[in-house]
């Protein structure tokens, strides 16, 4: 059964101690409207071997794969998330003038780290249940962009995010809450992300 999940936000760092991180202030922003989620937690395992076979073996987390799936990608979120400079250029002249928006890509463009969220409906027991999950610290990929020209019925091309999710200074790499209103949750989301309030 699918339930509905939406809010999918970013929230640019501003400090990091070694057990925190916090984020500026009216920094979190909208990634376009949430179509998929993908969180893939790679593992490291060292054997440490003695007197012929294995004596110890540690795993810990590495890091994270996350897929993000959008509707879109708003300007403000390409600028912190891949490092591209959004500008505006204005064309013809007098009354014909219009300005509009530009994205120009570069060779140097390199993103932030950035605080990840989103909130999603599950059952359990029978009961709704609002799952609110928060990455304290992503590196995005640019996507690659799939365009196509209208055939005998609309085509809708989303992108799809890649991002790798590492541990803050304390080995903490991603909260879970749960919570029974969806009200709550998104509050909630929108708190840990310093979105803005209205």
């Amino acid at each position: 059964m699918q339930y509905k999940a939406c809010l999918p936000l970013i929230s640019e760092i501003d400090a990091e101690t070694s057990s925190s991180i916090t984020y500026k202030t009216n920094s979190g922003k909208a990634v376009g409207k949430l179509v998929t989620v993908k969180e893939t937690p790679n593992r490291e395992t060292v054997t440490e071997y003695g007197d012929d076979g294995k004596a110890e073996e540690v795993s810990y987390f590495k890091d994270a794969d996350i897929e993000l799936g959008t509707t879109f990608i708003p300007r403000g979120c390409e600028q912190l998330m891949f490092g591209v400079t959004p500008t505006t250029e204005t064309e013809g002249t007098g009354n014909d003038a219009v300005t509009i928006p530009v994205l120009t890509d570069k060779e140097d463009d390199d993103g932030q780290y950035t605080g990840f969220g989103f909130v999603w409906a599950g059952m359990e027991n029978g009961t709704k249940v609002f799952h609110l999950h928060w990455l304290y610290k992503v590196k995005w990929e640019m996507p690659g962009n799939e365009f196509e020209t209208k055939g005998q019925s609309i085509s809708f091309k989303k992108p799809t995010i890649k991002g790798k999710a590492i541990a803050r200074g304390d080995g903490e790499w991603r909260v879970r809450k749960e919570y029974t209103t969806a009200a709550a949750a998104i509050a909630a989301l929108k708190a840990l992300a310093q979105f803005p309030s209205a």
